[in-house]
């Protein structure tokens, strides 16, 4: 039987009947996505890593005319990292994870602690009630990532309603989005003239200066990533950050609990990564027949990774759709796995770790101040998070 299948949820905490029926339905079936065009959704933990580690599966593919579409448009420039496939992929990659290595994650986490503080004395300042999204959970990844690449505090706002209008699969039109993401481009191909010219100790400088002339970046392939860095980069921890606080402050004991004791912190963002996610899935196009999860997928067809179904598969998390902050063991697939594995993962852990820290420590009295009922939630987006978040103390 085809099912229509959408990625919006009504809610971190009220997902959507098709995630409850899975356990009553064969892993891989078809279903209608926005646009019209069929597709095959695959849902089980072990079938998703096999889709996206697996060459056979393409980002490129998507590309293609004539290719099936979740929505009336692809997402970014075929020549981006995000949908470029190895070996092209595999070069850029290389060119970008120098400035994700574990040691340079780590020395940005004094930044990271300080933004936040600086954040909060602010909201503190400005009195309650207040709109958690607005005052705390936007600008904190907003300022990290904008510092990185040295981006002026000026520039910030109308970047991030560039790049929430581009990365749109529904909630705006192909020509709003195709228009936002060329004023991005625009934006960076003249940041990127600029640190050639006089380069700097910020991100895209380092980007700029490859160790190996092999790895060096042309100006097309520095202002594609750099567009992919920063829209990932703070679009998606933006909405994840709000959501990880928006469920613990929807259990008050939680709150109270995690705040009572904050080493409890790394484990419990691993658990809302894993059951309540910003980011739902992804997608790809079959280059061949194959089989995935005993149903045959024909070449040419479009290949929905279901993380978000995935990662509360029974056969991989003992108590699968429980939320336990504690969880001990967790590798989910909120940031993907093999080749387009997320490379900022390191730097969002960072930042969700000490944004949730700072904010228990800060506010041990922090309570939603509206209806849950009554919370606006983004839809027809890559990723998933309230439209506001209004709370007091």
């Amino acid at each position: 039987m085809m099912r229509d299948f959408s990625l919006d949820w009504p809610s971190p905490l009220d997902p959507p009947a098709l995630l409850s029926e899975l356990d009553a339905e064969k892993p891989v079936f078809r279903v209608r996505m926005p646009s019209g065009d069929t597709g095959y959704l695959v849902t089980r933990y072990d079938d998703v890593v096999r889709v996206l580690s697996d060459p056979v599966f393409s980002r490129a593919w998507m590309f293609r005319p004539g290719a099936p579409r979740y929505s009336d448009r692809p997402i970014g420039l075929p020549d981006s990292l995000l949908n470029l496939d190895p070996p092209e992929h595999g070069r850029l990659r290389r060119a970008v994870s120098r400035a994700f290595t574990p040691r340079r994650v780590e020395a940005m986490r004094a930044g990271v602690e300080e933004v936040a503080e600086d954040l909060l004395d602010r909201m503190e300042a400005a009195g309650g009630p207040a709109d958690l999204v607005e005052a705390f959970c936007a600008p904190l990844p907003v300022s990290v990532i904008c510092r990185l690449f040295g981006v002026p505090e000026a520039d910030r706002p109308a970047l991030r309603k560039w790049i929430e209008t581009a990365l749109s699969l529904t909630a705006h039109s192909a020509e709003e989005s195709f228009d936002a993401l060329m004023r991005l481009h625009g934006y960076f191909t003249d940041l990127g003239a600029a640190r050639r010219a006089e380069p700097g100790d910020d991100l895209l400088s380092t980007l700029i200066t490859a160790p190996d002339r092999r790895d060096e970046l042309t100006d097309a392939e520095l202002v594609g990533v750099a567009g992919t860095i920063i829209g990932a980069g703070f679009e998606t921890t933006v909405h994840q950050l709000a959501i990880s606080a928006y469920v613990l402050l929807r259990d008050p004991e939680r709150y109270a609990g995690l705040r009572r004791e904050p080493g409890g912190v790394p484990a419990a963002v691993e658990e809302l990564l894993r059951m309540t996610p910003a980011v739902h899935g992804t997608a790809r196009i079959a280059t061949e027949d194959v089989e995935v999860g005993g149903e045959r997928v024909p070449a040419g067809s479009m290949v929905l990774a279901w993380t978000a179904a995935a990662n509360r598969d029974p056969g991989a998390f003992s108590g699968a759709t429980a939320l336990d902050l504690g969880r001990s063991r967790n590798d989910h697939l909120t940031f993907g796995h093999g080749p387009h594995f997320c490379l900022g993962a390191g730097l969002a852990r960072v930042e969700l770790r000490a944004g949730l820290a700072a904010l228990l420590r800060r506010f041990p009295d922090l309570r939603l101040a509206a209806d849950p009922a009554e919370l606006r939630w983004r839809s027809g987006m890559v990723a998933f998070g309230p439209h506001e978040l209004p709370v007091r103390w």
